[in-house]
């Protein structure tokens, strides 16, 4: 049995001290993972010093922080030697109006574009964006993040393909 596809996740970390409030980054990695902890790629546009600089980095022990609130599936990935190449090629912004979740809008601007990387699927910023503030904010404001022992354990994730609650 060949393995199955992996899926292209929006993840939210903390970012205090900040208006943004949250830190915006894709990841790829299988939808079901033993103990909630999905393994796979990074990729996200980070501040050093002054200036945005892209990462990939791989994720070998789950999620690695304990500053990730969530993940909010948004699609099943077809080609991702193609997906990586895309990401990879979107511009990084030298911007004082442009940040990480900028870059993630438009790395799903040029993933929608190209159209072969990954199955069909709702790509459109807007709803993802509202998707996670709906559900990260009820997190948030139901203290899920209260205790080290529930930063550690599994994270909230949202499936925006079936519209459901994957993990609480």
């Amino acid at each position: 049995m060949p393995p199955s596809k992996n899926y292209l996740y929006v993840a939210m970390y903390i970012l205090p001290g900040s208006e943004l409030r949250y830190h915006w980054a894709l990841l790829i990695g299988p939808k079901d993972e033993p103990g909630g902890q999905v393994k796979g790629y990074r990729y996200h546009v980070k501040a050093d010093f002054s200036d945005f600089v892209f990462e990939e980095k791989q994720l070998k022990h789950g999620l690695e922080t304990k500053a990730l609130l969530g993940l909010i599936i948004i699609v099943k990935i077809e080609d991702e030697s193609l997906l990586i190449e895309i990401s990879r090629n979107v511009p990084v912004k030298q911007q004082s109006d442009w940040n990480c979740a900028s870059w993630v809008q438009d790395a799903l601007k040029a993933v929608a574009a190209y159209g072969k990387a990954v199955g069909a699927s709702n790509l459109n910023w807007e709803d993802i964006h509202k998707t996670g503030m709906e559900f990260i904010g009820k997190k948030v404001r139901e203290e899920r993040f209260k205790t080290v022992a529930l930063m550690e354990g599994p994270k909230p994730t949202y499936d925006l393909l079936e519209g459901r609650v994957l993990q609480e």
